[in-house]
């Protein structure tokens, strides 16, 4: 992503206007083929002296602003050699004493003959970032990198967002919707998922009640955009707080972002496989099935709720697992109420153990929460506490 001062933009009435680039232009398609080459034929090279020539083209080219943010975006992407170590940092030291020791007793000629070796086996500093040496640079096209960097634009906005507001019709293929809330649940965030009239009401909110959490929730819905671009028809509302002021994000599919996110159905988490398998090891009546459904209300108007698991039983019968993380409370206070009025539905609540404060653990206690509908986690749920569940469930 974009660093802040990369990212540009124009308010009007309150409302911040990205300032996307003509990624169809023919000036702007030549600066992003020669910066695309200028890193591919740096590899080998170290970061200092890139550094030195991307600088020198940036203040020389007739678009330096975009420029930079190009070099930020392929920087990103970017692999580096770390030559730091503790045996560098401990051949510095021992070189270093050496040197006093001869410059003290007037070796000179010893000391000058150990500089001259010493330059040739290594670089005295060379442990440095400045002398990382660049492996690679994934392979990119032009038109892919300035839609990347229009991207790019609206997430340095949204890394300030205090809650978003996510708007998709209803028509919307169920595939594409299911891929929409894996990339939620992947980004560790939750929503208020409602139907008005012919659309789907995507309501994700910032962390109001942990405010350390605040910075890190609004880069978790910055990475998570790209994930909306994917969709055919879309409209986002998103309200920001940006230098010391509430500012309004709007967008929908006509602003023709499109998704550099690819190929992620083939990826799983590993804490994820590691669950899996764990759960088909110990748990002989239950197994995780792969679709996970939208699970809808029989109230209108009521939310609509995407776990995180699915579980089936030998009889066919299902049991769905959602968690909810430290800057969750808000949805969480909202999915223990719904359980209450709801004591049938067939739902486990994951709650992480820095999610219970005194508020929560009152709510539990003076409802009587059932111990078959929640466990707690730290970080990530273990097949124990889920078998649990599932025994006093039977």
């Amino acid at each position: 992503m974009l660093t802040k001062e990369l990212v540009k933009y124009r308010l009007l009435k309150g409302k911040a206007k990205p300032a996307f680039v003509d990624t169809e232009g023919k000036d702007l398609q030549l600066l992003a083929d020669y910066m695309i080459g200028f890193y591919a034929s740096a590899v080998s090279k170290n970061r200092g002296e890139i550094d030195t020539e991307v600088d020198l083209f940036t203040k020389g080219t007739t678009h330096p602003f975009i420029a930079r943010g190009l070099n930020k975006l392929l920087l990103d992407t970017a692999d580096f050699e770390s030559r730091h170590s503790e045996d560098h940092c401990a051949w510095r030291e021992a070189l270093l004493l050496k040197s006093a020791e001869l410059l003290k007793a007037g070796k000179l000629d010893e000391l000058e003959e150990l500089s001259k070796t010493s330059a040739a086996e290594k670089q005295l500093y060379g442990d440095l970032p400045e002398y990382d040496k660049l492996l690679s640079v994934k392979e990119i096209f032009s038109a892919e990198l300035l839609n990347k960097y229009n991207v790019a634009q609206v997430q340095g906005i949204l890394i300030h967002a205090r809650s978003m507001t996510v708007s998709i019709p209803r028509k919307t293929d169920a595939a594409q919707l299911r891929r929409l809330f894996k990339y939620m649940k992947f980004f560790r965030l939750l929503a208020d998922i409602r139907v008005e009239k012919d659309s789907y009401i995507i309501q994700i909110d910032g962390p109001l009640s942990v405010l350390d959490s605040a910075k890190k929730y609004g880069l978790q819905l910055a990475i998570f955009f790209p994930a909306i671009c994917h969709l055919p028809e879309w409209e986002i509302r998103a309200a920001c707080f940006l230098k010391k002021r509430e500012i309004d994000l709007v967008l929908n599919q006509k602003s023709s972002l499109q998704s550099p996110y690819k190929n992620f159905q083939a990826y799983v988490p590993e804490e994820i496989q590691l669950f899996a398998q764990h759960f088909k090891e110990t748990v002989d009546d239950w197994e995780l099935v792969k679709d996970i459904p939208f699970l809808e209300g029989s109230q209108a108007n009521e939310e609509i709720i995407f776990p995180d698991f699915t579980l089936k039983n030998r009889s066919g019968n299902f049991v769905y697992l959602e968690l909810f993380h430290r800057w969750h409370k808000a949805a969480l206070q909202k999915r223990i109420q719904y359980c209450l009025l709801n004591p049938d539905f067939p739902l486990i609540i994951g709650i992480d153990s820095r999610c219970m404060d005194k508020e929560i653990k009152a709510a539990l206690e003076l409802s009587n929460f059932p111990e078959a509908k929640y466990f707690t986690f730290r970080d990530y749920p273990t097949v124990t506490k889920v078998k649990k569940c599932l025994e006093l469930k039977t």
